[in-house]
């Protein structure tokens, strides 16, 4: 039998995609206002490092943030945030990472709506780490970066996909969790 292509295109999947591409080359251009929004995503995290912990980490879980911020032109901001990553297993261990951040987003727009988004800031993480009876919490600053797509629904409300990556501190070392999410932005 003859290997399958990895990203194999059917006919429906070439209309779908130039359906798409003439709806954005169609859109009219909304522009993002300037001032306060209020934004919340929710998403898979997942932990990246080899455990710190000398046992696996268990797969991927239910992560969310919620943020304010402040959009000083189209093409940048600032949030201030949390951050819940979620609770991870490493054998007889129990991981629960969360922080709040403070980032700068730089915006560039792709098409009309559609805006691609960059991000840099600190991350305050606090990781709980759970052994039997025994708990222990762990902090630290750590740089927290990310990218994704914006695309703006109306002059107040766009709809953000993004990848983020957080430093925690785990036994004394950094572990890196990615989390992957969709979510809302409300400018008032």
């Amino acid at each position: 039998m003859p290997a399958r292509p990895f990203f194999p295109l059917r006919a429906h999947s070439v209309i779908a995609l130039a359906m798409a591409a003439a709806a954005i080359a169609c859109a009219k251009p909304v522009q993002a206002q300037t001032g306060f929004y209020l934004g919340g995503s929710i998403g898979q995290s997942h932990y990246k490092e080899q455990s710190p912990l000398t046992a696996p980490i268990d797969g991927g879980h239910t992560g969310f943030k919620a943020y304010v911020g402040y959009q000083f032109n189209p093409t940048l901001s600032i949030e201030l945030g949390q951050a819940e990553l979620g609770t991870f297993r490493a054998g007889s261990n129990t991981i629960q990472a969360s922080g709040g951040y403070l980032d700068l987003v730089a915006i560039a727009p792709l098409a009309p709506q559609w805006s691609v988004l960059g991000r840099l800031g600190l991350y305050d993480n606090r990781t709980l780490r759970i052994v039997g009876e025994r708990t222990t919490i762990e902090t630290g600053r750590n740089i927290k970066l990310g990218s994704g797509l914006q695309y703006q629904l109306n002059a107040t409300t766009a709809l953000r996909g993004e990848w983020e990556r957080y430093g925690n501190r785990v036994n004394g070392q950094t572990a890196n969790v990615d989390l992957y999410s969709l979510g809302v932005v409300v400018s008032f």
